[in-house]
């Protein structure tokens, strides 16, 4: 991986995500992430990343970041700053998370509508 290449991933990674559409102060973790999304997009086909604490092929891995839209991340960078917990190896969290909130964001969205209605009750739609 040169580093002209990982660049150019990089700036690929931040207009894709529409990194300007970020509010001023979650700028600069959204290039975090885009730095996280980049990287592995420039790994070698036959290198390994852990997901989960599991060892996962980087193809599999980089297919699924490519799917990684604006609003993806802006559910990682929510959930992140709603722990209440020190998290040790940051990097490590958000591949996972990253991974992760590709097949999981709409069953969030089901489950906020789902506590919604469970707490305003069906009349207050």
């Amino acid at each position: 991986m040169s580093s002209q290449s990982f660049i150019k991933t990089f700036r690929q990674v931040c207009t894709e995500i529409e990194l300007n559409c970020f509010d001023r102060e979650d700028i600069g973790f959204a290039k975090e992430i885009c730095l996280i999304i980049a990287e592995v997009i420039s790994l070698p086909d036959d290198y390994t990343v852990k997901i989960a604490g599991e060892l996962m092929p980087a193809e599999l891995i980089k297919e699924v970041y490519r799917l990684i839209t604006h609003e993806h991340v802006k559910l990682v960078m929510e959930n992140f700053k709603e722990l209440n917990y020190i998290i040790k190896h940051k990097k490590a969290y958000l591949r996972t998370a990253l991974y992760n909130v590709v097949f999981e964001m709409e069953g969030h969205w089901l489950n906020q509508l789902g506590i919604d209605l469970s707490v305003g009750g069906a009349d207050s739609i």
